[in-house]
C-alpha cells in the first residue's frame, strides 16, 4: 500500500506561508504598499523639518544652475542632485540676488549668497525647501526599488522584500532622503549603477555595458565620492574574470552529482517494482 502523510496544522501552515510569499500579486502588493509608505515619510519630514545648516547652499546653486547655465556656485560636489532638487523652485517664484556672485576658482560664493537669499524670502524659504526636497524623492524610491529587485534576483522574492524594508526603514535613508544634499542620491545611483554592473559581469553584452556606462556617470554626477568606482570596478571585473572557471566547474560538478543521483533513484525505483511484480506472481 502507498503510504499517505499526515499534515499537522503546523505544517499546513508553513505550506499555506509559503504558497502567500511565493504569490506575485501578494509580493507587488507589499512593494508598492512600502514604497508609497517610504515617500510618505520623506515628503512629511521635507515639509516638517527646517533647512539643514548647508541646504541653503545647495538650494542657491541649483537655482543658478538652471538661471546661468554655467555650475560655478558649489563646486566641491557634482551638480545632479541639487539640479533635479530645484528644478520647480523657479516655478515659485524666489526672489534672488546675486550681488554677491563670485565664479573664481577656489570661491565659495554660495555662503554669502544664502543668507541674502533667506533675508529676500522670509518665511517662503521654508516651502521652496521643501519643494526642492520633494523633487529629490524618486532618488530613494530608485534605490529601494533596485534593492528589492537585486536581492529577488540573487535569492528570491522573501529577500526581496527584507531588503526592501531594510532600505524603506532605515532612520539615515529617510533622513537624508528627506533632503536635497547629495548623500542619498549618491546612495541611490550608486546602488543602481552597482545592479547593472553585476548584470553585465554576469552577461557581458554591449547593451548592458552601454547601460552600466550610463548610470555610472549619472552616479558620477552625484557626488565626488564615486571617483573610486573608475578603480574598483576594473578591479572587481578581473576578480570575476579569475574566479568565473571555478564557479562553472562547479556548476559542471554539481550537474554531473545531481544527474548521478537522478540514475540512482531511478534504477532504485526499477528494482522495487521488479520487487514487486516477483512478489506478486508468488502470491497470484
Amino acid at each position: 500500500m502507498a503510504k499517505t502523510a499526515n499534515l499537522t496544522v503546523g505544517d499546513g501552515f508553513v505550506l499555506t506561508s509559503a504558497r502567500f510569499w511565493r504569490d506575485a500579486s501578494t509580493v507587488g502588493s507589499l512593494t508598492a504598499v512600502m514604497l508609497l509608505m517610504h515617500a510618505g515619510f520623506l515628503a512629511w519630514c521635507a515639509a516638517r523639518h527646517s533647512p539643514t545648516w548647508d541646504e541653503p547652499g545647495h538650494l542657491v546653486a541649483g537655482i543658478s544652475h538652471w538661471r546661468f547655465g554655467t555650475f560655478d556656485l558649489h563646486r566641491v560636489n557634482p551638480p545632479l542632485v541639487r539640479t533635479v532638487a530645484t528644478f520647480p523652485v523657479p516655478f515659485a517664484g524666489p526672489k534672488t540676488d546675486w550681488s554677491l556672485y563670485d565664479a573664481s576658482v577656489g570661491a565659495r560664493s554660495e555662503r554669502s549668497i544664502r543668507g541674502d537669499f533667506i533675508e529676500a524670502n522670509g518665511r517662503r524659504t521654508f516651502w521652496l525647501h521643501t519643494l526642492a526636497r520633494w523633487a529629490c524623492i524618486p532618488f530613494s524610491l530608485l534605490g529601494a526599488y533596485i534593492c528589492f529587485r537585486w536581492a529577488r534576483e540573487l535569492h528570491g522574492d522573501l529577500a526581496g522584500l527584507l531588503a526592501l524594508t531594510l532600505w524603506c526603514f532605515s532612520p539615515n535613508i529617510i533622513a537624508h532622503g528627506s533632503l536635497i544634499t547629495p548623500d542619498a542620491g549618491a546612495t541611490a545611483m550608486g546602488v543602481v549603477a552597482a545592479y547593472l554592473f553585476w548584470r553585465w559581469l554576469k552577461r557581458p553584452t554591449w547593451r548592458g555595458a552601454a547601460a552600466a556606462g550610463l548610470v555610472l556617470g549619472l552616479a558620477e554626477l552625484t557626488k565626488t565620492t564615486w571617483i573610486v568606482l573608475f578603480g574598483l570596478w576594473p578591479v572587481l571585473w578581473v576578480v570575476w574574470r579569475a574566479a568565473e572557471p571555478k564557479a562553472e566547474s562547479g556548476r559542471k560538478k554539481g550537474k554531473e552529482k545531481g544527474e548521478r543521483g537522478r540514475r540512482v533513484q531511478s534504477a532504485e525505483c526499477r528494482m522495487q517494482n521488479r520487487r514487486g511484480d516477483a512478489g506478486r506472481g508468488r502470491w497470484a
